[in-house]
């Protein structure tokens, strides 16, 4: 029993982590990003492969945080230029591809089976059950360092600041969007415009899979 709750402590954790990235793309920024599993998806798979390999875990958890951001960069590239419907649908599709991609690459992530063995801080040195409160502290501990460093952009000016950038970056897209070739607007009576059509189990924390974002040592409790 005491390890079915220090899995979901731990998972609630992680989602809270989630939904702060979510804040403060829509929340504050007012840009509808549904990109953020795939991120997360990109990072957990990256630290997975180099720790399992031999990679110190402080590196991997680095080098995972650098592979997120990296690939964060180059969906903002792309979508640079969408408005609001049209950025969470390229971002959901991103997220959507980055799940087939972990479920049918089996020769790098075992597919919905998953990456087992991935080695945990202090595994070796701690029981079962010590070990997932060592997991859910690190959790905690994160969680509270992540909304410490949050808390000056829930400052009025900063949340102003932070709107005013998505508003922007709206506008430009609609700006393209208003545009016509040849200055016409080549839409027909009684056809949808198409700006329309955008309207619309077992928990370890050593297995990264494409359908499960958590990890906790069953054996433990």
């Amino acid at each position: 029993m005491s390890a079915y709750l220090i899995a979901m402590a731990i998972s609630a954790g992680i989602y809270a982590l989630l939904a702060l990235g979510v804040n403060l793309t829509w929340g504050m920024a007012g840009l509808v990003n549904l990109g953020l599993a795939g991120f997360f998806a990109v990072g957990g798979y990256t630290t997975a492969l180099l720790t399992k390999s031999g990679i110190a875990i402080p590196f991997g958890i680095i080098a995972a945080a650098l592979a997120a951001a990296a690939t964060g960069a180059v969906v903002a590239l792309i979508t640079a230029r969408l408005r609001a419907d049209y950025l969470a649908i390229v971002t959901l599709g991103f997220s959507e591809s980055v799940r087939i991609a972990a479920a049918n690459e089996i020769w790098l992530t075992n597919g919905s089976d998953g990456i087992a063995g991935i080695p945990g801080p202090w595994r070796g040195t701690l029981d079962p059950r010590q070990f997932n409160l060592v997991f859910l502290g690190i959790v905690i501990a994160v969680l509270i360092t992540t909304l410490l460093v949050m808390q000056p952009l829930e400052d009025l000016q900063v949340r102003h600041q932070l709107l005013a950038l998505g508003l922007r970056a709206q506008e430009h897209g609609n700006d393209q969007d208003h545009q016509p070739p040849h200055g016409r607007d080549h839409h027909r009576p009684g056809e949808a415009h198409p700006s329309l059509y955008g309207e619309v189990g077992e928990n370890r924390c050593d297995e990264a899979a494409p359908d499960r974002a958590l990890v906790v040592d069953e054996a433990g409790g």
